[in-house]
């Protein structure tokens, strides 16, 4: 049988933390076992999981958090502009995705119509006294 691991042993052996490792296994990122309560990692699935990650791209989407430079490379792959850094480029697409956003939602803002909300609560309470009475009158009336 392999030899199952500890957080710590595994952390270990990996050189990180083992907050970062347990985060990395709930996320799916790195592979791990939970039994019972307990996170354990097979010794041979974490060598193979170094050897795999040693030679892919650091910039490659790894789903394993948010980085902006990361991002901005994979930016740079799709949109194939040359112009400025690829930070630069992700976050003029960024900008401009968003003042699109804002530009949409502003005309939906047009579209409202305004309510009064007061009037509005005393129609429903003219409506509720209304039927209230109507209720009495035919409980008078048995």
């Amino acid at each position: 049988m392999e030899r199952l691991l500890t957080p710590q042993e595994a952390a270990d052996m990996l050189r990180v933390s083992v907050y970062t490792l347990l985060e990395h296994a709930r996320k799916g990122c790195i592979p791990a076992t939970k039994v019972g309560r307990e996170w354990r990692f097979v010794e041979s699935e974490l060598a193979s999981y170094l050897e795999a990650n040693r030679a892919r791209d650091p910039y490659a989407a790894s789903g394993s958090g948010i980085s902006l430079a990361r991002d901005a490379v994979a930016v740079e792959r799709e949109v194939g502009d040359r112009s400025g850094t690829a930070q630069d480029r992700f976050i003029k697409q960024m900008i401009a995705e968003r003042r699109k956003a804002w530009d949409e939602y502003e005309v939906f803002k047009r579209t409202l119509i305004p309510v009064n909300v007061q009037k509005l609560l005393e129609e429903s309470d003219r409506d509720r006294d209304e039927r209230y009475e109507r209720w009495l009158r035919g409980k008078r009336e048995e």
